[in-house]
């Protein structure tokens, strides 16, 4: 699957931060934090493939190839070093961006929910 141009916001300038939303949500659950960070840093938010403002694929797509459209997002902007802040399924999708090799990030903020274990 070919990666796809994802809809996103981009504002600030400094060391850059990009956020990645959960299901069911998109970029825009990170307006505060974008608010609040773009004085200090770069910082980008993107809906991710099939979700906001960004193209719907036909059938399945793979978590990896969600986050291969976030690391194809930060090299069309040259972006060489970021740190990454994910949400439920945008930090299991942070996790794959980190894994790339020679990957771009310098930091990772991962919020992934978790069912709590049964007790019996």
């Amino acid at each position: 699957m070919t990666a796809v141009d994802l809809a996103h916001d981009d504002a600030g300038e400094g060391p850059v931060v990009v956020f990645i939303h959960g299901h069911p949500f998109n970029r825009s659950m990170w307006a505060p934090q974008l608010a609040a960070l773009r004085d200090s840093f770069r910082v980008i938010a993107p809906d991710l493939r099939g979700y906001g403002d960004s193209p719907v694929t036909a059938g399945t797509v793979p978590m990896a190839q969600l986050a291969a459209d976030v690391r194809h997002l930060l090299d069309t902007k040259g972006i060489a070093t970021a740190a990454l802040a994910g949400l439920s399924m945008g930090g299991a999708r942070g996790d794959g961006t980190r894994r790339r090799p020679a990957g771009p990030l310098v930091g990772v903020q991962l919020h992934r929910h978790h069912r709590p274990a049964r007790h019996r």
